[in-house]
C-alpha cells in the first residue's frame, strides 16, 4: 500500500480561507452580544431589588423597570453604533439638559463634581 502522507505529516493549506461577515451578520452578532450582556446584568439587578423587599409585581414597578431595561439596551446599542427606539427620546430629553446631573471629572483627587 502506498502511503498518502509520508512521515505521517498532513500538509495544511498555506493561506487560510476566511469568509467575511456580511453587514447583516455583523448586526446580528452585535445584537446577540448585547442580549448576552443584558442576560448577565439584569438577573443581578433584579435579585438586588428583590432582596430589598420591593414589590416587583406592582404594575407601576413593572412599567418603570421595563423602561430601565430598555434604556440599558438602548445604551448598549448606541455603543455599537446600532439604533434603538429610546435613543431619540434620550437625546431630546437628556442631552444638554441643565437639570440632569452630570459628572465633571477634573484632575484633582476629590472625585467627580456632580453639577
Amino acid at each position: 500500500m502506498v502511503e498518502k502522507y509520508p512521515d505521517n505529516v498532513i500538509p495544511f493549506p498555506i493561506k487560510a480561507k476566511i469568509s467575511k461577515q456580511s453587514e447583516d451578520e455583523k448586526v446580528q452578532s452585535k445584537g446577540l452580544w448585547i442580549e448576552g450582556l443584558m442576560e448577565d446584568i439584569f438577573p443581578v439587578v433584579t435579585k438586588i431589588i428583590g432582596d430589598a423587599n420591593i414589590d416587583m409585581k406592582d404594575d407601576d414597578f413593572i412599567t418603570d423597570y421595563s423602561l430601565v431595561v430598555e434604556a440599558m439596551r438602548s445604551t448598549l446599542c448606541r455603543s455599537f453604533n446600532m439604533t434603538h427606539g429610546l435613543q431619540d427620546f434620550a437625546d431630546e430629553h437628556f442631552r444638554d439638559n441643565p437639570y440632569i446631573p452630570t459628572a465633571d471629572y477634573d484632575d484633582d483627587d476629590e472625585g467627580p463634581d456632580l453639577a
